[in-house]
């Protein structure tokens, strides 16, 4: 993923990788346990 100059193309992948990150947290029942549920907590409700 080297995009040098190309800034579009660089914010189109940034948006894509957000979307599918937040759509990955949307499906999560389960939280584990220590720093990792904190990490997933804080995502969820927007705190990171």
């Amino acid at each position: 993923m080297l995009f040098k100059n190309d800034w579009e193309k660089t914010v189109y992948e940034s948006e894509n990788k957000i979307i599918d990150f937040e759509n990955k947290l949307k499906n999560i029942t389960q939280f584990p346990k220590g720093k990792e549920r904190d990490c997933i907590v804080k995502s969820r409700i927007n705190q990171n």
